[in-house]
């Protein structure tokens, strides 16, 4: 023998007045809510200098590798100009002939050149990435 439920109780226009300004509220965002989307905004505004960092490390790899192909094909360039004008006076071709101080002095570029642009390239590969910034900005 199972007893009918018992019927609920009929709303009160007080009790559906009160029950109105409890959604009201709710409605409202607390302090919580408040504090939430701060830290929300606090991320996205790290995720965007985060992204914006990522973006200048592309653009600065993309653009040190387009200079040293422009830096090592000057300097095969002019390697073999000199290499050409060393041969052409050493064989005496087209009666061309320089003095033993010019081609001492084209030679010493050269090896000065190479050196230097071998030294530039790599310190600008290898050098020390940029400090993180600080944490406490935002």
């Amino acid at each position: 023998m199972t007893l009918p439920p018992a019927k609920p109780p009929e709303p009160t226009l007080d009790a559906i007045a009160a029950g109105a300004a409890l959604v009201e509220a709710k409605t409202r965002p607390d302090l919580n809510d408040l504090l939430e989307s701060e830290e929300l905004e606090t991320v996205r505004l790290r995720n965007r200098l985060a992204r914006s960092q990522i973006k200048n490390v592309e653009a600065d790899r993309q653009m040190r590798k387009t200079y040293a192909g422009r830096i090592l094909l000057y300097l095969q360039f002019y390697s073999g100009a000199v290499g050409l004008m060393v041969l052409a006076s050493g064989f005496g071709w087209g009666g061309f002939a320089l003095p033993v101080e010019i081609l001492a002095t084209l030679v010493g570029s050269t090896a000065v050149a190479a050196i230097g642009l071998v030294g530039f390239i790599a310190r600008g590969l290898f050098r020390t990435p940029p400090p993180d910034p600080p944490q406490g900005v935002f």
